[in-house]
């Protein structure tokens, strides 16, 4: 059994895809194995893929596309290793992300569930550095979810053992998906941090991200989900509902915009 499952969930990005297998492969930890969950790519992803003549890579292609959870839980599902790191098709891991995460894990009482790092911003078609996020909270971090998600997928290593205590990636929730799995996992387990950026994440205009509708919808999903939460702490309420008031805006909703801002003050006067 590898001690690491990294799962990289794929979809019509057959160049970037390469980078991100690239820099898991030159890993100084390499007892993992690594699932790339295929959704349905109509480009030459499967070819990029059997170039890697790796014997610890695994390509698992679904018949149809099911989207972000579906695919992640696939993944999952496929799993062996005692931890499991995600690594989005658009980042790239630096060479001693697994090993430095391993050994904080190892060394971490059982209530540990998972330890994060800092990234690098950098643009994909340029290679340019656009900036460095270094992170220090840890321990019990559901306080500070609640007050807007700061986890980058592509930093985590977990327990496997989380997903048993808390279930899958909900489908139902369209766009940041992970965002609603910290906050179930953060009110079971505690979180460990390695400061330094080990992961490059990746910048560029087809990012979903860049999805205002699905960001909209996504962000509308986790204040109903988690509504009990997030209205005991009314700050982090009003910075989400302020900010969906802003994405509402920009999508040229702004009767609903306006809306979302003016409850967002009421939560919170902030003067």
């Amino acid at each position: 059994m590898p001690k690491v499952s990294v799962v990289i969930l794929t979809f019509n990005r057959a160049t970037l895809l390469e980078r991100s297998i690239q820099s898991v492969l030159d890993q100084t930890f390499g007892d993992f194995e690594l699932i790339v969950v295929d959704d349905c790519s109509t480009d030459h992803t499967q070819t990029s893929v059997e170039k890697f003549l790796d014997t610890r890579i695994k390509y698992v292609r679904h018949k149809k596309n099911t989207g972000e959870a579906g695919g992640r839980n696939t993944g999952l599902k496929k799993s062996k290793g005692e931890y499991i790191g995600y690594l989005d098709d658009d980042d790239e891991w630096l060479p001693e992300k697994l090993q430095l995460q391993v050994k904080s894990l190892e060394q971490s009482p059982p209530q540990v569930g998972a330890v994060y790092c800092g990234r690098m911003d950098v643009d994909v078609e340029t290679g340019e550095e656009l900036g460095i996020k270094v992170y220090s909270e840890k321990g019990d971090l559901f306080p500070r979810l609640l007050r807007g998600n700061f986890l980058t997928l592509s930093s985590i290593l977990l327990r496997t053992e989380c997903f048993e205590q808390v279930g899958e990636f909900d489908q139902n929730i369209p766009f940041g998906l992970d965002y609603d799995m910290w906050l179930r996992i953060s009110q079971r387990y505690q979180f460990e941090c390695v400061s330094q950026p080990l992961v490059k994440y990746g910048i560029h205009p087809k990012s979903l991200s860049n999805n205002l509708d699905l960001k909209i919808k996504g962000q509308e999903a986790w204040l109903k989900k988690h509504d009990q939460f997030f209205r005991e702490n009314l700050r982090g309420y009003s910075d989400l509902l302020y900010a969906l008031g802003i994405l509402y805006c920009m999508n040229g909703e702004t009767k609903k915009g306006r809306k979302a801002i003016l409850h967002a003050i009421q939560s919170y006067p902030k003067g």
